[in-house]
Parts: C-alpha cells; structure tokens; sequence
C-alpha cells in the first residue's frame, strides 16, 4: 500500500488504523506529490492500494490522481482519498477522476476507525465506496 501523506501525525494515526484492519499489507509513505508519482513509475509492481491526501506539496493529489489513471501502468490500483476538505467540489472532482472512495479526516482521533472499514471495502468485491 502507498500512502501519500505529508502531515506525520496523519501518518501514525492511519497506520495505527490500518493495523487493525483484517486485511495485513506493508504500508509505504512518500510526503508529496512527486514523490508519490516517481514512486508509481519507479515501482516494479504496483500497489495493493493507494490512500492520497488532497492538500500534499509539489504535485496535488488532484494531479497525482490525474496522472495515475491517465495512462500509468497502476492505473486500476484502487485510490482512496484522504482529506480534510470538506468541499462537495473536491469529492466531486476526484470521483470524475476516478477514486474509488473518499474520507474525510475526522476531529477525533476515534472517528478514524471507519477508514479501516473503508479500506475493506474497497478491497473487497465491489470496490467502490461514496
């Protein structure tokens, strides 16, 4: 799994989340954009998953999601996007660029649980969660 993600705090609470996911995977962390584009390009297989903040420096995770369904050779590694937007705009626009779930960072750190069932989901048989 790579998650794409420039705030460390976020990065330990997502992992901590993860961990107790019933489904078990490394977790690779780039802290922006470029990072996470040159990793998809430079990976020999491609990520189980990808959880891509909005708000990441350099290149955008508008852009990174652009790119990764636009001709990358991952380009059906399912995306679940993490973000603090709150915008019916950004949720909008990352489900026309393909996305296959998005959450909505919570104030709480016990809200965080639901992006563990999230992920399930969107492994499992359908794959698509909005």
């Amino acid at each position: 799994m790579l998650l794409v993600e420039d705030s460390p705090t976020d990065v330990f609470v997502i992992k901590e989340v993860l961990s107790g996911c019933q489904i078990k995977f490394r977790v690779d962390v780039v802290k922006d954009g470029q990072e996470a584009l040159r990793y998809l390009q430079e990976s020999r297989n491609c990520p189980a998953l990808v959880l891509l903040d909005l708000n990441i420096p350099k290149v955008d995770g508008f852009q990174v999601l652009h790119e990764l369904r636009s001709g990358s050779k991952c380009h059906r590694t399912p995306v679940i996007v993490v973000s603090s937007s709150r915008a019916d705009e950004d949720r909008s626009t990352v489900e026309q660029l393909g996305a296959n779930a998005y959450f909505q960072k919570p104030a709480d750190l016990e809200s965080y649980t639901e992006l563990g069932q999230i992920v399930e989901r969107v492994l499992g048989p359908t794959g698509i969660d909005f």
